[in-house]
């Protein structure tokens, strides 16, 4: 019945929790995107039967805006931090059920009013691309008795049903009437299965048609309530690596999947295990093919390596970061923006100090250091920044978008921290040596960018007293 999900995430200090080195734990929004029952909560925009906007409110002085729901399906709520756990389920009266379990039984309610909803709407493809994707949803959640592909599917097979007969059922197939929705959407049988993470499925599937292999997909999903994107050339392959095991992604390439495979945006099957943080099937490709192809770039509008994918997108990656540097992933590599990956991990809302560690300790030759500035390359994204630096100083425009193309040029990765209001990163980048008083091609240092989008009351709060640069 809600209209609006608002996030309220302004800097807190708590009150009772510690970190480990004894501090007092920063309430954060990335601390609300760590907590696994907000993540539920987060879902639930997508997953109600209209699109619900998420407005996020940082602090009195900060701009609300509106943040991406798609960003869900990087974070599992069976991946957050449930009190119940970290108290090991005891309050001091006994033990207590693990709140995970309650938290499956409700994201199960509503994956099945959606997909019945989306059915009932005709919106065949969508439904079916929830439901291929319900595995996925609810990972590392306790597991229910009902036939969701994987284990689940086990005891139903004993009956005699084979893999492909449980999948149709759950993907309601229409057998005699999917000719049409298939030539125009391409959105195939395999396809479904590669999602669900389904062996058995995908292994009869291909011996029946392996052709299906390479069939990619024939038309965009882009809207926010069908999940994550779908592009035009999408093939199994690159949903395998995305969101199947191992065991899937082999079976797709010995039946001739081809590795070399893009979508309409140049997503290869690297760059989108790199995504969504798919360490196993980094490792295992890697073992098969030349790390050469880490250095392969995305075509279209953002140029960026599987490296810039593994920094960009999602938290937990520290997995997937280790196996890319151990396959020499070129640090010093920037996108059409100028930005290498220590720059693009501090664009990620979900910025692990660990990663970032990690990234600037790598001992590679001619790797960005902490204090490189962002250098735009090519005319497109200089012209672009060219307007907006007009409108920013100019017209005096607010906006967050005109802003941050304005201040692109000569920012360091503690700019952009400090744009995002990520006192945690800012502390540790300093700590790494990252100067306070570098500045952009706007000539603003770090907490003057800071300022400008209305998040210095978050570092004041922080440091304890207004400073006139950030403080060390």
């Amino acid at each position: 019945n809600s209209t609006l999900i608002m996030i309220l995430a302004p800097l807190l200090t708590h009150q009772d929790a510690k970190n480990a080195d004894g501090s007092p734990v920063q309430c954060t929004y990335k601390l609300w995107r760590s907590r696994g029952w907000c993540r539920m909560e987060y879902i639930a925009a997508i997953l109600a039967k209209r699109p619900v906007p998420l407005m996020l409110v940082l602090g009195a002085d900060c701009v609300p805006e509106f943040v991406n729901p798609v960003d869900m399906f990087l974070m599992a709520a069976g991946d957050g931090n449930f009190t119940c756990c970290s108290r090991n389920h005891d309050f001091g009266n006994g033990p207590v059920e693990c709140d995970k379990g309650t938290v499956r039984g409700v994201m199960e309610l509503m994956l099945d009013s959606k997909v019945a909803h989306l059915h009932a709407t005709d919106d065949i493809i969508a439904a079916r691309w929830f439901e291929s994707l319900r595995p996925w949803l609810l990972r590392r959640l306790p597991p229910r008795n009902r036939k969701t592909g994987g284990e689940a599917d086990e005891e139903y097979a004993l009956g005699g049903e084979s893999a492909v007969s449980l999948l149709k059922e759950r993907m309601r197939w229409r057998e005699g009437k999917e000719a049409t929705l298939l030539a125009k959407t391409g959105m195939t049988l395999l396809l479904f299965a590669t999602a669900s993470d389904d062996l058995a499925a995908v292994c009869e599937l291909l011996r029946t048609n392996p052709a299906d292999a390479n069939a990619p997909v024939k038309q965009n999903l882009l809207e926010p309530h069908r999940a994550p994107p779908i592009f035009k050339g999408c093939t199994p392959l690159l949903l395998a690596m995305a969101f199947a095991s191992w065991p899937v992604v082999q079976a797709l390439l010995d039946a001739g999947a081809n590795r070399h495979a893009v979508d309409l945006v140049g997503h290869t099957p690297l760059h989108t295990a790199a995504m969504f943080g798919r360490s196993e099937n980094i490792k295992s490709w890697l073992q098969l093919f030349s790390g050469t192809e880490l250095k392969t770039s995305i075509g279209g509008i953002k140029d960026n390596t599987a490296l810039h994918m593994c920094c960009f997108y999602g938290p937990d990656k520290r997995e997937t970061l280790r196996e890319l540097l151990r396959a020499n992933a070129d640090l010093s590599a920037v996108n059409m923006f100028g930005s290498n990956p220590i720059q693009m991990h501090a664009h990620n809302p979900d910025a692990d100090i660990e990663v970032m560690r990690a990234l600037l300790s790598e001992p590679q030759p001619g790797a960005p250091t902490v204090n490189s500035q962002r250098h735009v390359p090519g005319c497109l994204i200089p012209f672009i920044i060219c307007v907006t630096r007009l409108l920013a100083q100019c017209c005096g425009s607010k906006s967050k978008m005109v802003r941050f193309f304005a201040m692109m040029e000569g920012s360091t990765a503690l700019h952009i921290a400090a744009m995002h209001g990520d006192v945690e990163l800012c502390r540790m980048l300093i700590a790494s040596g990252a100067d306070t008083t570098l500045r952009n091609r706007l000539g603003m240092t770090p907490l003057d960018v800071a300022r400008w989008f209305g998040n210095d009351s978050l570092f004041v709060g922080s440091f304890g007293s207004e400073p006139s640069t950030l403080p060390a």
